[in-house]
């Protein structure tokens, strides 16, 4: 949940403040070294402490695929798997030394660019990382080209087209010529066609690499716990003897050619999922800093689509829409050029109805803008999301390091510090006035460089002509502006009495200093006071139950239920008004129903912790369903049944889910007549069922609310929730409704595109595992990965990637299972389905190798290593401070699970696993499994030559 929270925060900072900052004087970041070669190349040397022990090195090419002639689709991304075969310091391939060290690296093949990388490379290990700038130098003009490895690589990239030829895929290369208008950027796909794969030679690739593969066109980055000046000695050293170019080339961006008139394209594809429309505008992005106030661009695109979501949202909020669901987003398209898109999914006969809507509000957002008190409220969300990453001590990865020197390449955006680039948006953020923003969107929105495409699976579905986009897009202009009705403010949440309920008992959990409630209601709260959690609370509560305690006479209702909750608004309170109320309060507080539990969880802030629970209250007993918001719901939810796909992998899926997962009391089809017995009435009565009992709860109160206002909170608004002292715990009910069949094999075709195989395989048992053989079943997991890829991609060419996972659980019932698979030619499923099953056999009765053993067993050791240091230096103030670490062992503690280290699960260190271990828990698992087999192929007649 941590890594989740922070991963989100680090995606805002990238998108509002890393990349783009005002002018201003370079290298202003301490353990920067920067520079360029003579030969023209660029470098970035960083000191980031931040993964203690390890470095970062990263090569980028400013070439991709839109630099090929239409001779060339597809040779940037195959040069980019060459480089991962001979070079010239590595003659064996660079794949078996990476892989041999076990190291991790990536790269990417991009439109404009191409990226490698190798991550997490330990600092003190010279000989390996002497040999990354040996790579990194190699990858700049040492890749070799060989025959031999550009025969075994086309296979592997046959596979990885095949792996891509979907409905997604069609969608992209179809509509491209309509959102690109034409230009290179509609035919140039990055990985070319399969014909084209395999009619390149070592001499067509080697032409491409010392065409673009130049030096003014790289940088390097080293990023890691390293001395930049000894690391810039070898870089000057390294890199300084490529040669220059002899004509040294500046590398131009692709423009794409305005349109006066919308371009218009009709998708039909028998394997659309659903009938859709999409407006797209393409605008001209300035990217010289000296002309644009870029951090400010970004800010409004990001308030601009929050607002702009906003009245889509008033509208389903008043069920006066005529979508069954609706986005609008501003982002980038490609390099220099942003694309603001409208898409939606009218009701059925509601075509032109819903673009009629959805282009009014557009035409309203050009016309009269957004109102200050919005634009207010919106900043103000927007400033709290950011306030917190000023204070944050540890912002940014080695990743977001290597953009951040991407837009100085590229650009010549400055070098600083997050912390610099947050408060320089921060103050940008404060300054920008309404006007600002309603004056940008302004400057783009108009009628130019539009796209109307409509997505169908079937001729007669979705045949919205463009005269009639046209005639509708002229009669907004004319129309009066769309207006809103303003919700009523909501003065007081809770207008009528409440009778608190009382703490009827209070003990300390004297070995983590937890206080225990016992509430009136019966009801139990675990709370903790953190004085340092940044003035935030949490509160989290859990019930058995979930969704294994539901009638299945009532399993279509309870779909309705759980689908509906919070969507009638709360007590005489709309949508919209609950919304206008929360602006700006800082409130997070979601429900949830599992298979096995029920829960509820939120947060906010201490100042807003009475707003906070009494909104709990109001979400626990005054939930609404609105017959006219579930009349909708059910006509949605058949129109979306109705018009599903029914062919190719789509109709697969149902047949593999009907084979598996037979249909049952337990387990309904979900089709019209399951839509039928949905019953507004049994709703309230569901919901109740959930969460009407609060005796059936154990809450957790974490954070910066003292105890005596916490014991306030709890008694006015938690214990008053209805509940009966004394009830007998809720205990859960197992269900399994896959099929009791032990082995399961089936061969399907389907009318797939492309000569396609696809394998899953599955092995499921019910024994308990010790806690030795939970580790070596994480080690089962990386061996059987690593074998198959060796033998079905590395050797045989067969495969593209492979999908291995292993699980094992407790509860509800003891479970383990194994699953892999893989995309091949249809003539090799049978092939590589059999080498799966001996590399199988070959785990499973210890007849691998010790060093295939090693190069899973080494990095799983490595990474525990770290992991353990990382735990132990973390001081015990930062572990008693933090909420999140605190909410994860409340909730171990109500599952069962002692606070005392002496009761803790035992813990076995990857290093304690013998390869013994690992061939005896795969043939345990194996052994008496439950087997699934399935294998589905296109069908010979939809062969085709691309």
């Amino acid at each position: 949940m941590k890594r989740s929270i922070y991963t989100l925060a680090l995606q805002m900072v990238i998108t509002i403040c890393m990349l783009f900052v005002p002018i201003c004087s370079q290298a202003q970041i301490n353990g920067l070294v920067q520079g360029k070669l003579p030969n023209g190349l660029t470098y970035y040397i960083l000191r980031d402490p931040s993964n203690a022990g390890e470095v970062n090195f990263y090569l980028y090419q400013n070439v991709g695929a839109i630099l090929e002639t239409n001779k060339q689709y597809g040779l940037a991304h195959f040069l980019e798997h060459m480089a991962f075969n001979a070079t010239e310091h590595f003659p064996h391939g660079v794949m078996t030394y990476l892989r041999d060290h076990s190291l991790v690296f990536n790269a990417q093949t991009g439109i404009n660019e191409t990226r490698f990388q190798v991550n997490n490379v330990p600092v003190a290990d010279s000989e390996v990382t002497a040999s990354m700038m040996w790579l990194l130098k190699d990858w700049c003009n040492g890749i070799k080209i060989l025959p031999k490895d550009v025969e075994k690589e086309a296979n592997i990239i046959s596979e990885e087209w095949r792996q891509s030829r979907n409905v997604n895929k069609r969608l992209t290369e179809a509509i491209a010529p309509y959102i690109y208008n034409h230009s290179d950027y509609a035919t140039h796909n990055v990985i070319g066609s399969e014909k084209q794969i395999h009619s390149y030679t070592a001499k067509d690739i080697k032409a491409f690499y010392q065409q673009w593969y130049r030096p003014e066109l790289q940088y390097v980055a080293i990023i890691g716990d390293i001395e930049p000046t000894e690391y810039e000695k070898e870089v000057k050293r390294i890199f300084g003897a490529i040669p220059a170019s002899k004509k040294p080339i500046t590398r131009e961006n692709a423009l794409i050619p305005e349109n006066d008139t919308p371009l218009y394209y009709r998708f039909i594809d028998k394997e659309n999922t659903s009938n859709s429309v999409g407006i797209y505008q393409r605008n001209l992005a300035i990217t010289d800093p000296t002309k644009r106030d870029v951090v400010g661009d970004q800010l409004k695109a990001r308030l601009f689509q929050r607002l702009a979501s906003q009245e889509l949202a008033m509208l389903r909020n008043d069920a006066k829409e005529e979508f069954i669901t609706a986005t609008v987003s501003y982002s980038p398209l490609v390099r220099q050029y942003d694309q603001n898109a409208w898409d939606f999914v009218p009701y059925a006969g509601k075509e032109q109805a819903a673009l009629k809507q959805i282009l009014a509000i557009r035409e309203r957002i050009y016309r009269q803008g957004f109102d200050s008190e919005e634009f207010e409220q919106a900043k103000e969300a927007l400033y709290n999301e950011m306030k917190p990453l000023m204070e944050s001590d540890n912002l940014g990865t080695p990743d977001n390091w290597m953009d951040v020197f991407k837009q100085n390449y590229l650009y010549g955006m400055p070098l600083e510090s997050f912390h610099q680039q947050i408060r320089r948006s921060v103050e940008s953020l404060v300054d920008m006035e309404v006007e600002d923003l309603n004056a940008w969107v302004r400057s783009w929105m108009n009628d130019k460089n539009l796209s109307f495409i409509t997505y169908s699976a079937n001729p007669s579905d979705m045949n919205v002509p463009l005269a009639q986009f046209q005639k509708i897009l002229a009669e907004v202009k004319e129309d009066p502006v769309l207006t809103f009705d303003k919700p009523a403010s909501i003065s007081q949440l809770i207008d009528y009495k409440i009778t608190p309920g009382k703490i009827n008992k209070s003990t300390l959990i004297k070995d983590m200093n937890v206080t225990e409630w016992t509430l009136s209601n019966g009801a139990k709260v675990l709370y903790k006071y953190l004085p340092d959690a940044r003035k935030t609370i949490y509160f989290v509560g859990s019930a058995m139950g979930g969704n294994s305690l539901v009638n299945s006479k009532d399993l279509p209702s309870e779909k309705a239920m759980q689908s509906l909750i919070m969507q009638s608004g709360l007590y005489k309170y709309s949508r919209n008004q609950l919304y206008e109320w929360l602006q700006n309060k800082d409130i997070q507080l979601s429900l949830s129903i599992n298979d096995y539990t029920d829960g509820v969880g939120g947060n906010t802030t201490v100042a807003h912790a009475e707003d906070f629970f009494q909104y709990l209250h109001l979400v626990l007993t005054k939930q609404n369903f609105n017959p006219a918001v579930f009349n909708k719901f059910v006509e949605k939810s058949k129109y979306l049944y109705s018009n599903r796909s029914k062919t190719g992998m789509s109709a697969v899926q149902d047949s593999i889910n009907t084979i598996l997962y037979p249909p049952s009391e337990d387990n309904p089809r979900e089709d019209l007549a399951f839509y039928n017995r949905m019953r507004l009435q049994d709703l309230p009565r569901l919901f109740n069922d959930r969460f009407g009992n609060a005796a059936y709860f154990t809450f957790c109160l974490v954070g910066a609310l003292p105890e005596q206002e916490a014991r306030q909170i709890i008694e006015k608004y938690v214990a008053s929730l209805p509940g009966t002292p004394g009830v007998a715990p809720r205990q859960y009910k197992l269900k399994n409704i896959s099929s009791p069949k032990r082995e399961i094999t089936c061969e399907l075709e389907a009318d797939l595109e492309g000569d396609l195989g696809e394998i899953e395989l599955a092995f499921t048992n019910d024994k308990p595992l010790s806690a030795k053989e939970q580790t070596a079943l994480n080690v089962v997991k990386d061996l059987v990965q690593a074998r198959l890829f060796d033998e079905l991609r590395e050797k045989e060419g067969g495969v593209y990637s492979i999908a291995v996972d292993a699980d094992y659980q407790q509860v509800p019932r003891f479970m383990e299972e194994l699953k892999i698979h893989f995309t091949t030619e249809r003539e090799k499923a049978t092939r590589m389905k059999q080498r799966a099953y001996e590399i199988l056999a070959e785990i499973r009765t210890n007849a691998f190798t010790e060093e295939n053993f090693k190069k899973v067993y080494i990095p799983l050791v490595i990474e525990q290593d770290a992991q353990q240091k990382a735990e132990r230096d973390t001081t015990e103030s930062t572990e008693e401070t933090d909420p999140m670490l605190w909410i994860a062992m409340l909730n171990a503690y109500v599952e069962g699970h002692k606070s005392n280290s002496k009761d803790a699960p035992e813990v076995i260190n990857f290093r304690d696993i013998t390869r013994k271990d690992v061939a005896d828990v795969l043939d345990k698992l194996m052994e008496g499994a439950k087997k699934r087999d399935i294998t589905v192929k296109s069908k010979q007649e939809q062969y085709s030559d691309f």
